[in-house]
């Protein structure tokens, strides 16, 4: 008799956890992520670009640049923040249009063109370095109008 009511405690709570998760999937938006890899000339590094970005009732969005050796995979980009060059919000909903381009200009310098976002609530974390974390590649940056 015990094993019964075990057994249909069990039920109900997977059948519980599947309306969950069901009503869960239905109603919250997905992330919207695109990465993009733009190699330097001779090969050696690579700019990463990653855009975040979820619509729904708490919209967010973001963009990073990353640069570090092209031997890594693109999503180092993601795992490893210390490589990051850049990090700012971007408009929501995004735009691609307003994603940050990266033009490597020469083989230690890469220039990047972006959109600002709005203003973080924490201004700390906006990030644009001047050079990238081995200190060989230069960072420059132009600001869309």
């Amino acid at each position: 008799m015990k094993s019964k009511v075990v057994i249909i405690v069990f039920a109900i709570g997977v059948v519980l956890a599947t309306a969950v998760s069901v009503y869960m999937s239905r109603t919250i938006a997905p992330v919207q992520k695109t990465v993009t890899a733009v190699p330097s000339p001779d090969g050696r590094y690579k700019a990463v670009v990653v855009s975040l970005s979820q619509g729904g009732s708490a919209p967010f969005c973001y963009d990073t640049v990353s640069i570090f050796l092209a031997m890594y995979p693109n999503d180092f980009a993601e795992s490893e923040t210390g490589y990051q060059v850049y990090w700012s919000p971007c408009a929501t909903p995004a735009n691609p249009a307003d994603t940050p381009v990266v033009k490597w200009l020469a083989n230690n310098a890469a220039q990047i063109t972006y959109t600002p976002g709005p203003k973080p609530a924490d201004p700390r974390k906006l990030r644009r370095r001047e050079v990238d974390a081995s200190r060989f590649v230069k960072v420059t940056y132009v600001e869309r109008k």
